[in-house]
């Protein structure tokens, strides 16, 4: 007759052993051991209580060494807990680390396995239990198995120390390229000095129908594009047919009408033969699958990401379309979709352009007060406070009731929120036919009087 012996979960315990006995020997070591390890990643109850013990009396500038270590696991009721004095006199018994950064690989790596074997059961156990949809436990599953793989499922504090040094460095970087955005370029000057470029977040696109909204995503995608980063457009409204008809429409600056009616002509074959040599190799993805759930974006985002590490720039086009979690009204679901979108954009460490539309009481407004003003996002009121950007699009010709034409082809951008800076209003040219916003050069008299500061 056969037993089932459970199988031991991965383990280190000599190598738990020796990085102890190194940080009771060389008080140098406890440093590393202490920014690279924590007590639950030793498999062993006795070794977690001893490290944690360590770890507390070294940030209390309280000397480590095996007396010093007893004292305190006395006085706190855990020295009989840890087997006792002999058991930490065995641990000077045990070699110490040639190469401790090894040793704590190794046992982080373990740590890593068990936590993934826990994760494994837990899905199995939700699946069975039946909790909730098959959405929910996905975005649970690859969330949690992409914080094992970073080792972030357990803590994720930063010391002063630490961020003083990366930021030394990033600031350096940003003297040695001063006068240069540090994000990904939008593609528009003044949207540039504005933003630094784009940068990870939450960045929310917003305009009535038919203002240019996938235009203007679609070229902040080229532009990504051209600079070798990764751009993926969530298309829920448009197919794959109809988005690749409007980036070669605007690249060949051939009349999209055209590429429904066919009347193309000698020089719209030469141009648009052109435009798709030029755009062949470039990192760009349409994901055309309409009304997904929030919850799927997120799984396809980590997947692309994972798949494709030059992916750079998401957009998704557009948030009214999008299915959000089980909400009690549509205000709510909007507001768990920005959420989430914000959180994804923070742990992926990508910017994320969210297109929405603006609510229909704009158009009861009289003239000339019909620019989109933050109170006009439809739905609700987290679309403004999660996102980290707002940018509205304005014409003035659609609204220009006297039928003047120097108003034509004139697009105005408004970046009315900024988080990390500066707000401020610019004009750019906007040809309809083919679907393309044009920079234009902003002077400095411009650039003072539009640029101004708003709250966070």
């Amino acid at each position: 007759m056969k037993t089932n012996i459970p199988k031991l979960p991965p383990q280190a315990i000599e190598l738990e052993e020796s990085v102890l006995a190194s940080c009771l020997v060389n008080p140098r070591e406890i440093e590393e051991a202490i920014d690279l390890l924590f007590p639950e990643d030793f498999y062993k109850g006795s070794h977690q209580k001893i490290f944690r013990a360590m770890t507390r009396m070294y940030r209390t500038k309280t000397p480590v060494d095996a007396s010093t270590l007893m004292q305190y696991l006395k006085e706190s009721g855990q020295l009989e807990e840890v087997g006792g004095a002999m058991a930490i006199s065995q641990l000077l018994d045990s070699p110490t680390a040639i190469k401790l950064d090894y040793n704590i690989k190794k046992i982080r790596e373990k740590a890593a396995l068990r936590d993934a074997i826990n994760l494994c059961n837990a899905i199995e156990k939700r699946c069975y239990d039946d909790h909730g949809d098959a959405e929910e436990t996905i975005d649970f599953m690859q969330k949690s198995a992409n914080e094992i793989g970073t080792y972030g499922g357990r803590s994720s504090l930063y010391g002063v120390k630490e961020l003083i040094a990366t930021a030394s460095d990033r600031y350096a970087t940003l003297s040695k390229n001063k006068g240069k955005i540090s994000g990904v370029s939008t593609g528009f000057s003044y949207l540039d000095y504005l933003l630094g470029g784009w940068h990870p977040g939450l960045h929310v696109l917003a305009a009535r129908p038919s203002m240019g909204k996938t235009s203007l995503a679609t070229d902040f995608m080229k532009n990504a594009a051209r600079q070798g980063v990764g751009a993926l457009l969530f298309s829920m409204e448009q197919g794959e047919d109809e988005i690749i008809d409007r980036v070669i429409a605007s690249e060949a600056m051939v009349n999209l009408m055209k590429f429904r009616n066919g009347g193309f002509d000698e020089a719209d074959w030469q141009a648009i033969t052109s435009a798709e040599e030029r755009i062949y190799n470039w990192p760009l993805w349409i994901d055309p699958e309409g009304a997904l759930p929030v919850s799927e974006v997120r799984r396809r985002v980590r997947q692309y990401k994972r798949f494709h590490p030059e992916l750079g720039l998401v957009v998704i086009d557009y948030l009214q379309l999008m299915k959000g979690p089980k909400a009690e009204n549509k205000n709510h679901e909007v507001g768990e979709i920005t959420k989430a979108l914000k959180a994804l954009a923070k742990e992926m460490k990508l910017p994320v352009v969210l297109l929405s539309q603006l609510n229909r009481m704009l158009e009861n407004r009289p003239n000339p007060n019909k620019r989109p003003k933050l109170s006009d996002l439809r739905d609700s009121g987290n679309i403004e406070q999660d996102a980290d950007s707002v940018i509205f699009i304005y014409r003035p010709e659609v609204y220009n009731d006297e039928g003047s034409m120097q108003f034509v082809g004139q697009a105005d951008i408004d970046l009315a929120k900024h988080r990390n800076g500066p707000v401020g209003t610019f004009s750019t040219m906007f040809r309809v036919k083919h679907t393309r916003f044009y920079d234009i050069e902003i002077t400095p008299n411009q650039e003072q009087q539009n640029d101004r500061y708003g709250e966070n």
